[in-house]
C-alpha cells in the first residue's frame, strides 16, 4: 500500500512539472512557420514574384544569391553546397549574382523548358543561378559551370554569355546531372557493368589480341579502346566507359543509336540497360 502512495505523489509530481513547462515555455518548433529558400512574405520584387512563379510551377526553389532569407530578424545562413549529413566535402564557393531581371527570367525560363521537366523525381530541392561561381584550389583562383549538391544544383551562365544559348547551355548540363545522379546510387549500376566487367582497364594482350575491329569492340561492349603513347592497347575503365555511354543515351534516341549500333546486340542490350537504370531514377530521357 506504500508503494501505491509513493507511485501517486511521482505522478502528481510530473504533472505539475508538465504543466509548469507547458504554461511558461513554447515548447514547439522556433521559425517553422519561416521558409528561408522562398523570398520573405514582405518581398514583392519583380525577382521574389518570378521565384514564386517558378515554385508554383516547378516545386523547384530558384536563387539568385546564397543568401538564404533571414528568419525573424536572425542572422541569415548562406546556402553551403558543400554541407552533407555526414559532413562537408570540397571546396569553399563564392558567387558573382545575377541582378538583372531579365537575364533571370531567361535562365527560368530555360531551365523549367530544357532540363527540371525531364529530371522527374530527381529534381532538386532548390537551384542557384549566378553568373560566376569560383573557389581556390591550390592557391589558384578556379571556376566552376557548375556544383550539383545533395540538394542544390548551382550553374554559372559566365557573365551573362549562356543566356545566348539558353536551352543549350542547359542541355549540356543534362549529362552531368545524369552522371551524378548514377554516382550517388552507383549500386544499381552491377547490371550496366557486367557486360563488360572482365575487360576494364585491361591490355588487348591480356586475352591474346593485338588489335581489334570495330565490330569486335563494340561486341566486347565498348565504343572503342584506347591506344596508349607508351605502348599498348586498353578497354576504358568503369568511369570512362560510363562517362562514354552517359553521352551516347543522353544525345541519342533508340533509332539513331541502333542506326549507328544495331548490328551489335551487346551495345543494344547495354543501351536499354543503362536507359531502364536511368529511368528508374526518376530521369526522363
Amino acid at each position: 500500500m506504500k508503494k501505491i502512495h509513493i507511485l501517486l505523489a511521482m505522478l502528481m509530481m510530473s504533472a505539475t512539472v508538465l504543466t509548469s513547462c507547458s504554461d511558461d515555455e513554447d515548447t514547439s518548433p522556433s521559425n517553422a512557420e519561416v521558409n528561408a529558400f522562398a523570398p520573405a512574405a514582405a518581398d514583392n520584387s519583380a525577382t521574389a514574384q518570378l521565384q514564386r512563379e517558378f515554385y508554383n510551377e516547378t516545386g523547384v526553389y530558384l536563387l539568385f544569391n546564397d543568401t538564404l532569407t533571414a528568419v525573424n530578424g536572425q542572422q541569415p545562413e548562406l546556402l553551403d553546397l558543400g554541407w552533407t549529413i555526414s559532413g562537408s566535402y570540397g571546396y569553399r564557393y563564392t558567387y558573382k549574382y545575377i541582378t538583372d531581371i531579365d537575364a533571370q527570367r531567361t535562365a527560368a525560363d530555360g531551365l523549367k523548358r530544357t532540363l527540371l521537366k525531364r529530371l522527374g523525381k530527381s529534381k532538386p530541392f532548390s537551384v542557384l543561378i549566378v553568373d560566376d561561381i569560383a573557389y581556390e584550389s591550390y592557391g589558384r583562383l578556379r571556376h566552376s559551370t557548375n556544383v550539383l549538391g545533395v540538394r542544390c544544383y548551382a550553374f554559372n551562365l559566365d557573365e551573362g554569355a549562356e543566356l545566348d544559348d539558353i536551352d543549350g547551355y542547359f542541355s549540356d548540363m543534362f549529362l552531368a546531372i545524369v552522371k551524378n545522379v548514377l554516382d550517388r546510387n552507383s549500386e544499381k549500376l552491377d547490371p550496366f557493368y557486367a557486360f563488360s566487367e572482365e575487360y576494364y582497364g585491361e591490355d588487348l594482350e591480356t586475352f591474346g589480341w593485338e588489335s581489334l575491329t570495330e565490330q569486335e569492340t563494340w561486341d566486347l561492349g565498348f565504343f572503342e579502346y584506347n591506344e596508349s603513347s607508351y605502348g599498348g592497347n586498353y578497354f576504358p575503365y568503369k568511369s570512362g566507359d560510363l562517362q562514354d555511354w552517359i553521352e551516347a543515351v543522353t544525345t541519342m534516341s533508340r533509332a539513331e543509336f541502333e542506326a549507328a549500333y544495331g548490328s551489335s546486340a551487346t551495345m543494344m542490350n547495354k543501351y536499354e540497360t543503362l536507359v531502364g537504370i536511368i529511368e528508374s531514377l526518376g530521369i526522363e530521357l
